[in-house]
């Protein structure tokens, strides 16, 4: 064909010809491959956003139009994901995105940002564990004020540990020679400020003193207790034989001992 186009160019001339069109004709289809390879890996990371833009949008409670993705680098080969990208939020308060695409398999970290919002997007994978409850004691049925309390006028209540607090009460043992000071309905949380020691022992009764510490010797009797007296409170008593003055320790209901 050459010859009869270029009748005048010599063999070695029409074989240079025939080389440099075979050459042009070469680079022409690898250019279109190229172009080709470009426009498909654009296509895959247009996909990839335009998902991830509406993922984030809907996670915000917001618009799509509000959310702008920062634009994927051109020397990342991003797939065609044909069952469509899954998204997460790996790290709380951070505008990172991470795809993945199950096949073909395939994970990237995308970035996002808005004018008006700020990130809070919580990792999807891990729900929030709400605390445990805590348990307090509460009145188990109508108490007047004064009441001396025991076990069975109290039962367990649970309590949010958001509410929790050193105010209320979560040991039976403090229960022990104390009384109410304000009345309390069935249900009622107990807590310390509701709660004194009880008087057990009033001025001018008779009362059990006990002197001695063990078993090997311990005496009881009876003397005048000369002023009221608390759960642990030390107060003065008097033997109404010998009139001698004593000092002891209340240690329950009409009953003290030697301090």
């Amino acid at each position: 064909m050459l010859q009869d186009l270029c009748p005048s160019l010599s063999p070695q001339g029409r074989y240079l010809a025939w080389l440099a069109t075979s050459v042009r004709a070469c680079l022409g289809l690898w250019a279109g491959t190229l172009m080709s390879t470009s426009v498909l890996a654009s296509t895959g990371a247009n996909t990839l956003l335009s998902q991830a833009q509406q993922w984030v949008a809907q996670t915000q409670g917001t618009t799509p139009d509000l959310i702008t993705m920062q634009a994927i680098d051109r020397r990342i080969d991003v797939p065609a994901c044909p069952k469509g990208w899954a998204f997460e939020a790996p790290f709380a308060g951070q505008p990172s995105v991470r795809a993945s695409c199950d096949s073909p398999k395939a994970q990237l970290f995308v970035q996002w940002k808005s004018p008006r919002l700020t990130a809070t997007l919580v990792p999807t994978r891990e729900a929030p564990v709400p605390a445990p409850a805590k348990t307090a004691l509460a009145a188990s049925r109508t108490l007047p004020r004064g009441s001396h309390l025991e076990a069975s006028m109290v039962q367990w209540v649970e309590v949010p540990a958001s509410q929790w607090s050193a105010h209320h009460l979560s040991d039976m043992s403090v229960l022990n020679g104390s009384e109410l000071m304000r009345d309390m309905v069935p249900g009622q949380i107990i807590r310390r400020q509701d709660i004194r020691p009880s008087v057990l022992v009033k001025k001018g009764q008779m009362v059990s003193f006990q002197v001695g510490q063990s078993s090997d010797f311990m005496i009881t009797a009876k003397v005048q207790a000369l002023q009221d007296g608390r759960m642990g409170e030390h107060i003065r008593l008097k033997n109404p034989d010998s009139g001698r003055i004593l000092s002891g320790k209340v240690t329950g209901l009409n009953a003290v001992k030697t301090p």
